[in-house]
């Protein structure tokens, strides 16, 4: 069903075909063979990474990745922590700056949804009934002659169990690559899910899933588009993401980048550590969802991340304003300046320190 999915949307989906670039790869891909023809190789630029895996050395989501990409044909995978230099902040620097265009030219990504940790995998023992609808018949309803009806009935919220409330998408970094890429197979507890610019399905809906099942997945962000209020969906795609969990706190900024450089050229604006130069003085309005969920823990207190004026200097969830002056609400502050550090001189990477001068009325 993963193969007639990928097809129909190759095929059928122009929102989904319009971003990738057929002839871009990433600088280091794990060539996986094919089902009769099995290998595993890093391909890369320096000579001592080019060489043969063993597959038995990786973790059960790993191999299982590799599985599927094999089954579906798909010779070249590319894993985060095989395909970065580990332990390299050169190199860590330099690839998490092309991470938005790894996930974006990608054919499509393999999520391990259902799974806590590597240690699970794809594959999870599951009751192949959780995955049909329950066909009821209803004989005898009324009218001028006897009638039945057939309904297929599913639990409500099975969207949201099997995929928003899911292990995986709670995880930071899982959000930029959900919003990015054009297609996603996820594993879920109980059936596969397929998501995709232009389409929602799951084995159980395998045409498309109802919008009333989706709740308020049915709103989410992609594809980013122009002609959307480009504020009001940052806003959305920062609320969601401070509500996940970063392993790293100091990759508060970094985690999100990818999209970040998505929005610089639909915005034609200045980032500025989670937020935007235009802007920026409605902006400083975010503010904490509840005070307790900003407070850092002892060990973290030194982790630098972001200026206090940035809603990445505080854990968990934010509120992130997008009010416009007018002539009946002025700015009461102007923004004089605003300066930002970063390791590499790349805006979009890790900030080292940053400042603002602005002057109003006190």
């Amino acid at each position: 069903i993963a193969t007639q999915w990928i097809q129909k949307c190759r095929t059928n989906h122009s929102k989904c075909n319009q971003a990738s670039q057929t002839n871009w790869m990433p600088t280091r891909v794990l060539d996986v063979g094919t089902a009769s023809n099995p290998r595993l190789r890093l391909h890369a630029n320096i000579s001592q990474l080019t060489k043969s895996i063993d597959i038995n050395k990786l973790t059960k989501t790993f191999q299982d990745a590799i599985i599927v990409a094999r089954r579906l044909g798909i010779q070249f995978l590319w894993i985060d922590s095989l395909c970065i230099i580990q332990g390299s902040q050169e190199d860590w620097a330099r690839e998490s700056s092309v991470m938005g265009d790894v996930y974006k030219n990608a054919l499509c990504n393999i999520a391990a949804t259902a799974a806590p940790d590597g240690r699970t995998g794809c594959f999870l023992e599951r009751n192949p009934l959780l995955a049909r609808t329950c066909r009821l018949r209803i004989e005898g309803l009324p009218g001028p002659a006897p009638k039945s009806q057939v309904y297929d009935l599913a639990r409500g919220d099975f969207w949201k169990q099997g995929i928003s409330a899911a292990p995986l998408i709670r995880r930071g970094w899982v959000l930029q690559e959900r919003i990015l890429a054009p297609r996603i197979i996820h594993f879920g507890k109980t059936q596969l899910f397929w998501e995709c610019h232009e389409l929602d399905s799951c084995e159980m809906f395998p045409d498309g899933v109802p919008r009333e099942y989706l709740g308020d997945e049915a709103d989410r962000f992609w594809p980013l588009d122009p002609m959307i209020d480009s504020f009001i969906l940052w806003r959305g795609i920062v609320e969601t993401y401070t509500k996940c969990l970063l392993t790293e706190r100091k990759d508060k900024l970094v985690a999100i980048s990818a999209i970040a450089r998505q929005f610089e050229p639909i915005l034609k604006d200045e980032y500025i550590a989670g937020l935007w130069r235009r802007h920026l003085a409605q902006h400083l309005l975010w503010k904490v969802v509840t005070p307790q969920s900003a407070a850092l823990p002892t060990t973290d207190s030194e982790i630098y991340c972001a200026p206090s004026w940035s809603w990445a200097s505080v854990p968990g969830p934010v509120f992130l304003n997008t009010y416009i002056a007018r002539q009946d609400r002025p700015v009461m502050i102007e923004i004089l300046e605003a300066k930002l550090e970063t390791q590499t001189g790349d805006p979009m990477g890790m900030v080292t320190g940053g400042h603002i001068k602005v002057r109003g009325w006190l």
